[in-house]
């Protein structure tokens, strides 16, 4: 995880899939360092993952994705190489876009880094 000042973004991304505890733990420290800086927008770097576990999936979206909504997060943006259909990955993206469009988070998924934060750059 690390914190671009230059567009005032979190980027979060991990070098291998990580068990479930882990997932939780790491999304649960996140969102102290998101609410601490108050950002609104962040990068989520997927290239190297599979994407979590239905039941991760869905304590993401019940309580990750609400309360940093309440803390500010605007954007998010979604850094994968390739999404297979019916994969974790896949299902993580469109589930996740389902939680953020009710509470007012716009997610967008790019294959290239620049064009993302050039997105979260740009105030909407």
């Amino acid at each position: 995880m690390s914190h671009n000042i230059l567009i005032g973004s979190i980027e979060i991304g991990f070098k291998q899939n990580l068990t479930s505890e882990g997932f939780r733990a790491n999304y649960l420290k996140i969102l102290e360092y998101f609410k601490k800086l108050k950002t609104t927008s962040v990068l989520e770097n997927m290239q190297n993952s599979m994407g979590p576990t239905a039941e991760d999936q869905e304590w993401f979206n019940k309580n990750i994705i609400p309360d940093a909504a309440k803390s500010g997060l605007k954007k998010m943006a979604i850094l994968t190489s390739a999404l297979e259909n019916g994969s974790n990955l896949e299902k993580f993206i469109f589930i996740n876009d389902m939680t953020c469009n009710k509470l007012g988070i716009e997610q967008r998924i790019y294959t290239n880094i620049d064009e993302a934060n050039e997105w979260l750059s740009n105030p909407s």
